[in-house]
């Protein structure tokens, strides 16, 4: 399991929401992640990690350029520029935070303009690349993906965290309420789909681009 940071939206004002991680599969400008087609964010992963987010106590983190990912090599502060705990899974757009709670120095410099976006760090699976869990963000300046998304690094491992183990699962299990074999050519194909989706292959945003997607990646 991998850790990435990625800056998906321009923000200019202190916002409540922004959009965390765009949908479907997403890469940065400079080739990370590599070795696979490319980060994947569905309604799949989304459900899980909701959910785990919601049974855990603490909000996650927004920090000053990812400085909290390097406290002990750097030994230096790691400022809040603010919290969050809600997140909303919005079809065909992506991954949004709906209770972004800012710091008022951190609100007066976006109000300013000295900051203009916002960088998850998430956990993804390094065979599918599926985005797997949430670990926090950070207000930074350096995009790499033009005017969408801003992609800064993906290096280092993180443990695994609650909730990660289980969208794979989910992944399978959603597949299979929303599919019978009678939607294939035969078994064989349907299995294939079932293990399609929960190795990450298949987007799931709607029954016929699920299907679309199963033949195009199994």
């Amino acid at each position: 399991m991998t850790q990435a940071c990625c800056s998906t939206t321009a923000i200019h004002q202190p916002a409540l929401e922004f959009r965390l991680i765009p949908a479907g599969r997403f890469r940065a400008n400079d080739g990370r992640p590599h070795r696979i087609a490319g980060w994947l964010m569905d309604g799949i992963s989304a459900k899980a990690i909701i959910a785990a987010l919601a049974a855990q106590k603490n909000d996650l983190l927004i920090d000053y350029e990812h400085q909290s990912l390097h406290t002990q090599e750097t030994g230096g502060p790691a400022p809040a520029a603010g919290w969050f705990k809600r997140l909303q899974w919005r079809e065909g757009d992506g991954l949004y935070v709906t209770d972004a709670r800012w710091t008022r120095n951190a609100a007066a410099r976006l109000s300013a303009g000295e900051y203009r976006y916002i960088s998850p760090v998430f956990q993804f699976d390094e065979t599918t690349g599926r985005v797997l869990s949430i670990i926090g963000a950070a207000v930074t300046n350096k995009p790499a993906l033009d005017g969408l998304t801003d992609l800064a690094a993906a290096a280092g491992k993180l443990p695994i965290s609650p909730g990660t183990r289980q969208v794979a699962a989910l992944a399978a299990q959603e597949a299979a309420h929303m599919f019978t074999p009678a939607d294939f050519h035969d078994q064989a194909g349907y299995l294939a789909f079932l293990r399609a989706a929960s190795a990450g292959k298949v987007c799931i945003n709607g029954k016929n681009q699920a299907k679309c997607c199963n033949i195009a990646n199994s």
